[in-house]
């Protein structure tokens, strides 16, 4: 099976707002430009404590997730984030609001699946 990879471009939702009313730069909106690894098995998006940080992601919930492996790990949720894949496709861009699973371990911003 060969690995699939996409570009996408996370977003913080609260920066656009924030922008939207003028209570900061549209050019201080903090986004990042990522190519990740495709989990068409996964239902949440996973990035590591550098990510969130450069975002400046705020914890919102925390969650019980159950790993390929079958054990259990609780995991802090963050967001929210605005997602655009790239697809190469007309529209150019799809977009959507989500949250996001903070993985505290994972080191290098693309380890971010166990």
């Amino acid at each position: 099976m060969r690995k699939i990879y996409a570009t996408i471009r996370l977003i913080n939702t609260r920066d656009v707002v924030l922008a939207d009313a003028k209570a900061m730069d549209r050019a201080d909106i903090r986004s990042l430009e990522l190519s990740i690894l495709v989990d068409s098995g996964a239902y949440h998006l996973a990035i590591n404590e550098t990510i969130k940080e450069q975002l400046g992601l705020p914890i919102i919930d925390e969650q019980v997730f159950e790993l390929a492996n079958g054990q259990q790990e609780k995991y802090p949720i963050m967001g929210p984030l605005i997602s655009n894949l790239k697809t190469g496709l007309q529209p150019p861009e799809r977009s959507c609001c989500l949250e996001t699973i903070n993985l505290y371990w994972a080191k290098s911003p693309w380890r971010i699946w166990m």
